[in-house]
């Protein structure tokens, strides 16, 4: 009864940060070169309720899943369909909130190097990029300027709603995982299972991406979310008392993790 309470109140807190600061956005533009150069920068906050595209959408619409899904898990005879889309509904969140190649967001915080004509800022913040600069453009008293220009790419930085949203949805997965695993003594050996898939993925990583390639750098990021997922496993598995199964679990993902952190190297530009 507390855990799907807690899933609500999860619910909640997401659709709530979506009324908070999620993101700002920054451009530059200059006027001139070397010493005579005068150099602008442009900044623009937006909240997910006021972003307003797909993508913000679906996060907020994550958030009121979960909260309904917490409701339904009280009174559900058997929880175990709806814990199943918690599972669901947390790792498609976490994922999208995360990822590089989703979000558009360089969690160090530097500037993004990318071609306007071509497109900046992955799925998430591609729109954002491409509405400000028009109206850096076409709007702004220093773009007006003979000589004005924008310079190649943007700096993103998540802010406070972001962050909440980023961290609930990676609590809810951790806790939706090992309820399954805990619900049910037949999943002990999922964390196994989730460990042999993660290096299968990684390798297949390895084999194929390219320098740049996004869908091989996703491949990357899904294997370290699967043996993240193999560790919850592993720790329901010992709360079930299946310690073989949770003893493996671990050692697996223990073993695993440098093997897939070279097998991501070597599909990675690090080696080209």
């Amino acid at each position: 009864m507390a855990a799907w309470a807690a899933c609500s109140t999860c619910g909640a807190a997401i659709v709530a940060s979506a009324f908070l600061p999620a993101f700002s956005v920054r451009l530059d533009g200059f006027v001139g070169a070397g010493s005579a150069q005068q150099s602008y920068t442009f900044d623009r906050t937006y909240t997910l309720v006021g972003y307003g595209t797909f993508g913000a959408r679906a996060l907020v619409a994550a958030g009121i899943a979960l909260a309904a899904l917490g409701a339904a898990g009280i009174v559900a005879a058997r929880p175990t369909i709806p814990l199943a889309v918690v599972l669901v509904v947390a790792l498609a969140a976490s994922i999208a909130t995360t990822i590089p190649r989703f979000t558009g967001f360089d969690h160090e915080g530097g500037v993004i190097g990318c071609s306007f004509d071509r497109g900046c800022g992955g799925a998430f913040l591609a729109p954002a990029i491409r509405d400000f600069r028009h109206d850096v453009l076409t709007s702004r008293r220093e773009a007006r300027q003979p000589g004005f220009e924008l310079s190649e790419g943007y700096r993103a930085e998540q802010r406070t709603g972001w962050r909440i949203v980023e961290a609930v949805v990676h609590l809810v997965l951790a806790g939706a995982a090992l309820a399954l695993v805990v619900g049910d003594r037949r999943l002990a050996p999922a964390a196994l299972a989730l460990v042999l898939l993660a290096v299968v993925i990684a390798w297949t990583y390895a084999s194929s991406a390219r320098c740049g390639d996004g869908n091989g750098r996703l491949l990357g990021w899904l294997s370290a979310y699967l043996l993240g997922l193999a560790v919850v496993a592993a720790i329901g598995a010992f709360v079930r008392r299946r310690w073989w199964w949770g003893i493996g679990g671990f050692a697996g993902a223990l073993l695993a993790t440098p093997l897939v952190f070279v097998l991501e190297l070597a599909g990675s530009c690090y080696y080209d």
